[in-house]
């Protein structure tokens, strides 16, 4: 379950799918963010996003009261203050999926923060923090060099620090449209890249990129590649997204695959459509937990930190949440 907790942000990506920066201000309180935590408290992880997140003024609070409660993954443009990510990374066993894309005038501030986290590197990973880079990708039409090499140059930068890449894209749900794109293009750009010159990193997908937003044919030689760590690539993986409105959104939950309700507070006695979303959940968990190659918790094999393939088998180790 991801929840969008507050709408403003600090950026001003010309492809944020959410248009965060054009919208009125929004902010769940701490008291309304719990009361989300413990309506989805079967869910195995929570993700928690804006806008940008850590503009929330009770940020380090609510990372407490999930991690009381579920695996949390931050996703964050790490463009806050350095007082405080240092008060951030004092708690311990979080996933931050970091996007690259930032303003010239705040990359002083990005790299700062970087540098930070790469002079506490090991101190990072004896408390299980990981951190996972990403960027959106753009069309098919346009290889956007530019933030490319920024996040290759994030990685030489500070070496041991990132050891998996996430690509997401600018569609289906870019500037309000649903366009299934091809980005056969600037992923094998990506992919080659890596293969060829990071033997230490993996990548990755976003989720739309599972089956519609790539080739057959480039799937299969994704499916292929051991480096590339999505143990569900070419699935749709049933998500829950509750919005900074209170509204939620199901995604390759149910037979129609959306299901979008106004407040969630509304939905609580659903009973029967929230037991068909943990049995899709529980369906895929059974049909993907056991093929991921990677893992930080419980495997020795300590090549991948990302977010995302990092739960494999935390939701493994979750059977019982769901039966």
């Amino acid at each position: 379950m991801n929840i969008s907790i507050i709408s403003d942000c600090n950026n001003n990506c010309e492809y944020c799918f959410q248009k965060e920066y054009h919208q009125q201000h929004k902010m769940l309180s701490y008291e309304e963010i719990d009361d989300i935590i413990q309506w989805g408290v079967s869910e195995p992880k929570i993700g928690i996003l804006g806008g940008e997140p850590t503009l929330h003024p009770d940020i380090l609070k609510i990372m407490k009261r999930v991690k009381e409660m579920n695996r949390l993954t931050m996703f964050t443009n790490l463009l806050c203050k350095t007082e405080l990510l240092e008060k951030m990374i004092e708690i311990g066993d979080v996933g931050y999926l970091v996007n690259t894309t930032s303003r010239d005038e705040l990359k002083d501030l990005f790299y700062k923060n970087f540098a930070l986290l790469h002079s506490k590197r090991d101190y990072l990973a004896s408390r299980q923090i990981s951190f996972c880079v990403g960027l959106t990708l753009m069309n098919d039409e346009k290889i956007d060099t530019e933030h490319i090499e920024n996040l290759f140059n994030i990685i030489n930068t500070y070496p041991g620090l990132v050891h998996h890449v996430r690509m997401g894209i600018a569609t289906p749900f870019h500037e309000g449209t649903f366009d299934l794109m091809n980005y056969d293009t600037p992923v094998k750009y990506m992919i080659d890249k890596v293969m060829k010159d990071y033997t230490d990193i993996t990548i990755g997908f976003d989720c739309p990129s599972n089956n519609c937003q790539i080739s057959p044919r480039l799937m299969g030689e994704a499916l292929e590649n051991p480096r590339i760590v999505n143990f569900d690539l070419g699935c749709r993986e049933p998500v829950l997204d509750v919005l900074v409105d209170k509204s939620i959104k199901y995604c390759f939950s149910f037979p129609d695959d959306f299901l979008v309700v106004d407040n969630y507070q509304r939905f609580k006695n659903a009973a029967e459509a929230r037991q068909w979303y943990i049995m899709r959940v529980t369906e895929y968990m059974h049909a993907n937990a056991y093929q991921c190659r990677y893992s930080k918790i419980g495997c020795e094999n300590r090549v991948c930190k990302g977010s995302c393939p990092a739960v494999n088998e935390y939701l493994r180790r979750q059977n019982s949440t769901f039966n």
